[in-house]
């Protein structure tokens, strides 16, 4: 996607409740260091793989950086659900009806460039297919593999994908 666009998107300002309190442009929002909302998918295949995506290089945060399958701000006016929805179809090109499975709520912090983030869970067999004007690659990985893989290369994972796969990993 072009920055510019990407930039200009228009997201909700919430509160420390996650109360929509505004609007304002994305790079407004993370310039100033406002409170506002993302989502994060963890998609697996029936073989227990997970998909990684290599983040696009023009990406303002982490470009380049291995991170989870899916993710992307809610836009304003919008849910976590419906925001879950649109990105999964727009970064790896499938259409779901059924919201993914809510796994975790991470709050507002340095760490999630103060956003409030559900993760969710998808488990499919469908075909992905990166998107690449946001995404420079797919990637899957067995959990061993991709334990070994952050342990081997930690430079090349995000920060925040990490955090998110060790509290997945705690979970199961």
């Amino acid at each position: 996607m072009d920055r510019s666009i990407e930039d200009a998107e228009i997201l909700s300002i919430v509160d420390k409740n996650d109360i929509v309190i505004g609007e304002r442009r994305r790079d407004e929002i993370h310039n100033l260091n406002l409170l506002h909302r993302s989502i994060h998918v963890l998609i697996f295949n029936s073989a227990g793989e997970i998909f990684l995506q290599q983040r696009g290089l023009l990406k303002r945060e982490g470009p380049g950086l291995w991170a989870s399958s899916v993710s992307g701000h809610v836009d304003a006016g919008e849910s976590y659900d419906v925001a879950c929805l649109r990105e999964i179809e727009e970064e790896v090109q499938i259409k779901i009806t059924k919201v993914p499975k809510k796994l975790f709520k991470l709050s507002p912090s340095k760490l999630t460039a103060n956003e409030f983030s559900w993760v969710y869970y998808l488990e499919t067999d469908k075909k992905l297919i990166p998107n690449l004007s946001e995404i420079e690659r797919g990637q899957w990985h067995s959990k061993h593999s991709l334990n070994d893989f952050i342990t081997s290369n930690p430079e090349e994972v995000a920060d925040l994908f990490i955090h998110i796969w060790e509290k997945y990993c705690n979970l199961i």
